[in-house]
């Protein structure tokens, strides 16, 4: 292969990478690892979390504040955390790691964190060392798919890593939607 095929891959690349910055921002490139703590249990009482364990991985869901009033925003997090003595890894299909989306009291899809973004049609395994967590949070500024506010009431929030080995395993939270004060 000739040096400027090369060069030309390289640049094909680098714009690739420079488009999903633009696209995702840096958050898209960087997984946060932290040691395993065990939980962190309510703040003021206003974070809810539920945990599913699965084999060795412990998924955990959790939002703040709940209740929500119309006009904050309600934060999401998951995790993955592995608590084997050996690494596990976990196999994606593409470059989205995890989702949320969220149903109101008559079942019916209100919002979903991924609708519209776009993912890397990538095969690509993340090894989870022992005792670390996998962790990501999005905010949820409590607009619908529609770009209407939210009306108050319940909603059930969902969470799920969509790694092939935790892909059928998803959380759920009941969220309070409360009117703004006046």
């Amino acid at each position: 292969m000739s040096t400027a095929k090369i060069v030309a891959i390289a640049a094909g690349i680098l714009v690739v990478c420079i488009v999903l910055l633009a696209l995702f921002g840096l958050s898209f490139f960087v997984v946060k690892t932290t040691e395993i703590e065990g939980r962190t249990g309510n703040e003021e009482g206003r974070t809810i979390e539920v945990t599913k364990g699965i084999d060795d991985l412990i998924v955990s869901l959790s939002v703040k504040p709940n209740p929500v009033a119309v006009g904050e925003n309600l934060v999401l997090n998951i995790s993955a955390a592995n608590t084997a003595k050996e690494s596990r890894k976990l196999s994606f299909r593409s470059s989205q790691r995890y989702d949320f989306w969220v149903v109101d009291a008559s079942g019916d899809e209100v919002w979903r964190w991924s609708e519209g973004r776009m993912f890397a049609q990538v095969l690509e395994d993340v090894v989870l060392e022992s005792s670390r967590k996998s962790e990501f949070t999005e905010s949820w500024s409590l607009i619908d798919s529609k770009g209407a506010p939210v009306k108050a009431g319940e909603y059930k929030v969902f969470g799920a890593v969509i790694a092939d080995e935790l892909k059928s395993e998803e959380l759920e939270i009941e969220v309070g939607v409360r009117a703004a004060a006046q």
